[in-house]
């Protein structure tokens, strides 16, 4: 990736950063809305693989320390395109996500109880 694009891409995420909820990490935010935790990824075409895994892990370890605080936190879902593909829908599942389905945008959805989360991702 040219330094134009990774520019670009450093751009698209500050944008994504004003609106897309706390950050937990330049990949990962979260908003929370009612007993609902929402995650949201920003864009990372510019990242490597290794970066995302590492940066989503992350985030999903510090997110289990945040739900284990907000004790009325009961779910805890996310909605992207790249849960759209069967592929997207795997890495889900093996995360321990259940796979809600693909909305009018052709997005997945997905979703995850308190306790399963914690069980999984509290250390």
């Amino acid at each position: 990736m040219s330094g134009s694009d990774e520019k670009l891409q450093a751009k698209k995420r500050e944008r994504f950063a004003e609106e897309g909820g706390k950050p937990i990490n330049e990949l990962f935010f979260y908003e929370i809305d009612d007993k609902t935790v929402h995650i949201h990824l920003a864009p990372a075409e510019d990242f490597s693989i290794y970066k995302v895994r590492t940066l989503f892990k992350e985030g999903l370890l510090k997110l289990a320390d945040i739900v284990e605080v907000n004790k009325d936190i009961n779910t805890i879902c996310g909605t992207s395109w790249i849960l759209g593909s069967e592929k997207g829908k795997s890495i889900a599942e093996k995360l321990g996500f259940t796979f809600e389905g693909i909305n009018q945008n052709n997005e997945g959805e997905i979703s995850i109880t308190r306790e399963k989360f914690l069980e999984l991702y509290l250390k």
